[in-house]
């Protein structure tokens, strides 16, 4: 039997994202002059694209860094493999893993600050 299944690991992610940057940013304060901001977790008052924006420079050289953990452990794994076909095929896999995982979030990074930039410009900030 399994100590962690994957639905529950995700859930677990899920809840703590939720505790430490979804909660805060939607904690609405009352400014001096009577208006309503946002609380930014990272410190200080922001907008919300400002906020998603810092959240997101926050979070990519986290991501870079487990790219490049993930690409070196492939790597270490195809050296080790001693012409051992299966262990080749895994290797290749980790890294193939690795590079599909950092597109993908380049293309997220991509996307959400055309959103942003768009949003943004309908509005007028």
């Amino acid at each position: 039997m399994k100590l962690f299944r994957t639905k529950e690991i995700v859930s677990r992610l899920g809840i703590t994202a939720a505790v430490f940057f979804i909660l805060p940013a939607l904690h609405a304060t009352a400014a001096e002059d009577g208006t309503y901001g946002f609380i930014d977790p990272l410190g200080g008052n922001a907008t919300i694209p400002g906020l998603v924006a810092r959240i997101i420079s926050r979070v990519l050289p986290v991501v870079g860094a487990l790219f490049l953990v993930m690409f070196i452990w492939g790597g270490f794994q195809w050296f080790s493999s001693a012409g051992d076909e299966k262990k080749i095929g895994k290797a290749r896999q980790t890294l193939i893993n690795a590079v599909i995982g950092i597109a993908i979030v380049i293309g997220a990074a991509i996307l959400v600050d055309n959103i942003i930039t768009t949003l943004g410009g309908a509005v007028g900030q």
